[in-house]
C-alpha cells in the first residue's frame, strides 16, 4: 500500500498532468498552415474561405513529450505540496480553472468562430504561464521562510 504522501504526490502529478494534457495549449508557436494550391483556371468559381481553420492547440511537443517548462512546473508544484500545503491548494484551484476553460474550448471547437477559439486558446496559454510563474514564486518564498526558521533555531 502506498503512503499518504506518495498518494498525494501521485494525485498532484496526475491533476497537473491532466490539466496540462486537457488544456491543449502550447508553449511553442504553431507553424502557419500552408495555403492550398489554387488551380490556374478553375471551370467554376468556388467561394473563397476568408479565414483558415485554426490548428488545434498543442500542449505537448511534436515528440509527444511534455515541454521542459511544464515538466518543471509539475515538479515545483509537487514540492510546494510538501513545503506549503496552503499555497499548493490555491495553485490546484487555479489549474482547475484552466481545465474549465479548456473544457469550454473543446465544447466550442467545432461551432465557434476562429476568433473565439483563438481567444480561448490564448487565455489557456496565458493562464498556464501565470500559474506556473506563481508556483515558482510560492516555492521560492516557502523555501526562504523555511530556511529563515531553520537559521533562527
Amino acid at each position: 500500500m502506498l503512503s499518504k504522501t506518495a498518494l498525494n504526490k501521485m494525485a498532484g502529478i496526475l491533476l497537473l498532468g491532466g490539466v496540462v494534457t486537457l488544456s491543449g495549449c502550447s508553449l511553442t508557436t504553431p507553424s502557419a498552415p500552408k495555403p492550398a494550391a489554387q488551380p490556374v483556371q478553375p471551370a467554376e468559381q468556388e467561394p473563397v474561405r476568408t479565414t483558415a481553420p485554426l490548428p488545434k492547440p498543442e500542449l505537448q511537443q511534436p515528440s509527444g513529450l511534455i515541454s521542459p517548462e511544464l515538466s518543471m512546473c509539475v515538479k515545483e508544484l509537487d514540492s510546494l505540496k510538501t513545503i506549503s500545503p496552503k499555497d499548493y491548494s490555491q495553485m490546484v484551484a487555479g489549474f482547475s480553472e484552466i481545465s474549465q476553460i479548456n473544457k469550454l474550448y473543446r465544447q466550442l471547437e467545432r461551432t465557434a468562430s476562429p476568433d473565439t477559439l483563438k481567444l480561448l486558446k490564448m487565455s489557456i496559454e496565458a493562464k498556464t504561464k501565470v500559474m506556473c510563474a506563481q508556483v515558482r514564486y510560492y516555492s521560492v518564498l516557502s523555501i526562504e521562510n523555511t530556511l529563515e526558521k531553520v537559521n533562527g533555531l
